[in-house]
């Protein structure tokens, strides 16, 4: 439809494949303009009368935040954005329906989702039993889809937790590299090469100065997690961040090594105090392009009353 000029064409997706908010995300970038996840709607309202407009009301709050995270406001503005990685597919594929996406490479091609889609179809039509098998997508079922944390990985790991030895690990080391793919990594392959010379690798001490960490907010981040990542980069002589929140004045007063290298400051709207944005070595002032309050909406606000009110207050001028 893009390369014909017709992007503007509105494009509604019926699909019985659709059931959560990633679904919807996904096909919204790659071009729809609405989506209808039918069987979904129809598995909700035969669970609970009224379970259609929960479904739909879950699905169209995340699709929100899915937007807010990517920067977007607008709907308009994420379709056919093409914001999205694809994992697995062949190149031709997504050389023919996703040249704007990024992608690594796989070899599914389009014969195997079909093949896929059969399979599943069969499954449901053909009457050898009663109830659909669980598809193990979003909790461990033996024989379905393969978690990171299996019962037999957790096992092994608190078997070598309790009593560590080169056994125990190595029953979890056995496990782990035989259960098959699970991350992007495990589908990278170890190339062997000529050794590089010990004194042309760079000093650990050169290196860790490029360590950094983002910028999470003293209430997103526990005092204690926000003190010490802070107090570790300080060690290495990395960079830290306080976020647009700030942290604890008090840290400046009595612990300045765990005191934070940068900080950013927040729109007006949030008004820090003078000390939270010059304090820090390097002070920065972000202007968002867009307002986007569904960020902040996401903080649970028991989490971060207490500690925002304590980077809210002025330190005291000192005696």
């Amino acid at each position: 439809m893009v390369r014909e000029g017709l992007s503007d064409v509105p494009l509604v997706v019926e699909s019985a494949q659709v059931f959560d908010t990633h679904h919807v995300a996904l096909l919204v970038a790659a071009g729809a303009s609405a989506v209808v996840p039918y069987l979904a709607d129809q598995f909700a309202e035969s669970l609970e009368p009224g379970g259609t407009e929960k479904v739909r009301s879950a699905i169209n709050a995340g699709l929100r935040k899915v937007l807010a995270r990517m920067g977007v406001s607008t709907l308009a503005s994420y379709r056919n954005s093409h914001l999205f990685e694809i994992v697995g597919l062949s190149e031709q594929l997504c050389s023919e329906f996703f040249e704007d996406a990024a992608d690594y490479p796989g070899l599914k091609s389009l014969d195997d989702l079909l093949a896929d889609y059969l399979r599943l179809h069969k499954a449901a039509f053909s009457g050898e039993s009663d109830e659909l098998p669980d598809s193990g997508l979003y909790r461990f079922r033996k024989g379905a889809e393969l978690h990171a944390s299996s019962p037999e990985v957790v096992r092994r790991l608190h078997a070598h937790v309790r009593a560590p030895s080169a056994k125990t690990y190595s029953a979890f080391e056995e496990l782990a590299e035989h259960q098959g793919p699970v991350f992007l990594r495990d589908l990278l392959d170890t190339v062997p090469d000529t050794a590089v010379p010990l004194d042309e690798v760079e000093p650990l001490d050169s290196i860790v100065k490029r360590f950094s960490t983002q910028a999470m907010s003293l209430g997103s981040l526990g005092p204690e997690a926000h003190r010490t990542l802070a107090l570790a980069m300080n060690q290495l002589g990395g960079r830290s961040n306080t976020g647009e929140g700030g942290e604890d004045p008090q840290t400046y007063r009595f612990e300045p090594a765990a005191a934070t290298k940068s900080s950013k400051s927040p729109p007006a709207a949030l008004a820090s105090p003078p000390i939270i944005l010059f304090t820090p070595k390097n002070s920065k002032s972000r202007w968002p392009k867009a307002r986007n309050p569904a960020k902040a909406a996401n903080c649970p606000r028991k989490k971060s009353a207490s500690t925002s009110r304590a980077s809210a207050t002025p330190l005291p001028a000192p005696r």
